[in-house]
């Protein structure tokens, strides 16, 4: 008799929190509910949470590519931007300069796998001030940006390849 191992993994913990967008990753054509979309997905660590081994808690968020005017991704990179996009950055999307780096305020729930498990989502989520170089608030007038990651999309406490959501 073969014992099969039990799954460890701990979510995002539950609650706010303040990360930082570390990685975009182009994941290519994926099936979803309206057809073949390519993909894109971001991680962000959270700057407080961490796992048990002392390393930032992360999630990663998937978007599908596409800069139409209600689609999720653009409304991330116009609040990140903190402008519409112009009409080269909607045929042309450069995460390294938009998006990495950046600080997110997001508010973690989890939910209910079908397996049995837990996975953690994002529900809302702001775009935070940018800090200067000393750490402090760039410019401590510039309020937080709204963001709302939509229920289009998915997202996962786990790396892409652990737990595609498609």
């Amino acid at each position: 008799m073969l014992t099969i191992p039990q799954n460890t993994f701990e979510p995002h913990p539950m609650g706010r929190h303040t990360g930082i967008i570390v990685d975009v990753q182009d994941e290519g054509m994926q099936d979803s509910q309206w057809g073949r979309k390519r993909k894109i997905s971001i991680r962000i660590d959270s700057e407080e949470a961490l796992t048990p081994s002392g390393d930032p808690a992360s999630i990663v968020v998937w978007y599908t590519l596409s800069s139409a005017p209600k689609s999720n991704l653009r409304k991330l990179r116009e609040a990140v931007l903190d402008r519409r996009l112009t009409r080269e950055e909607e045929v042309n999307f450069d995460a390294e300069t938009e998006l990495v780096g950046r600080r997110i305020s997001y508010r973690i729930d989890h939910q209910d796998k079908q397996d049995g498990t837990m996975r953690a989502v994002i529900r809302d989520g702001s775009v935070e001030p940018a800090k200067d170089e000393s750490g402090s608030e760039g410019n401590a007038a510039s309020p937080a940006h709204p963001w709302d990651p939509g229920s289009g999309d998915d997202s996962s406490s786990k790396t892409p390849s652990e737990d595609r959501p498609f």
